[in-house]
């Protein structure tokens, strides 16, 4: 099964590079976030519109009589994907969410882990990610059971025909801004 999810946050390159050190996530509240980047002096976000077209752009093309789900948070997906077929991967994010040595912890479920436990509880074979230049690089930390690549451009030649799109707006990082980019990309629009 061919799966693509599109986290938002993706669009928030180069800009996001200034706040997401200070990002806890969706381990506390999203207004207990906001006061933290308030505080460090993170309390506005701009959206890269040439990336978001870009997603649009994909989003558009791929699509068609697809199957299509909204989460807020991207570990929510894992509820989404089937666990007894063979799962090619397809992230376009600002992360790659297998692990990060640091923030949090692996065996405890989150949007940064979120990757890793799906290859832990489902037939994960091959995972493409769709990354910024400016974000955080995968540390090798941890043996991976499943074939990992990435990108830095974004092509829609180089999407696989998803069987499911899972479009996340992870408001911890986007802010206010996050809902209302994905439903601009089920609406089919562009940012001016």
């Amino acid at each position: 099964m061919n799966v693509l999810t599109i986290d938002v946050d993706y669009a928030f390159s180069p800009s996001i590079s200034a706040y997401d050190d200070f990002v806890i996530g969706s381990r506390i509240s999203y207004e207990n976030q906001k006061k933290i980047l308030i505080d460090k002096g993170c309390e506005t976000t701009k959206i890269n519109k040439s990336k978001f077209n870009n997603i649009s752009k994909v989003f558009k093309k791929v699509s068609y009589n697809t199957k299509i789900i909204t989460v807020t948070h991207h570990h929510e997906i894992l509820k989404h994907i089937p666990h007894d077929k063979d799962i090619f991967l397809q992230n376009i994010d600002h992360h790659h969410d297998i692990f990060y040595p640091g923030w949090h912890n692996l065996e405890i479920l989150d949007e940064g882990n979120w990757v890793h436990h799906l290859a832990k509880t489902s037939r994960l074979k091959k995972y493409m990610w769709f990354r910024n230049k400016d974000s955080e690089s995968f540390c090798n930390c941890i043996d991976l059971n499943f074939d990992f690549c990435q990108k830095f451009d974004l092509k829609v030649e180089d999407i696989v025909r998803p069987d499911i799109i899972i479009l996340c707006s992870s408001p911890h990082w986007t802010f206010d801004s996050g809902d209302a980019l994905v439903k601009k990309l089920l609406e089919g629009l562009d940012v001016d």
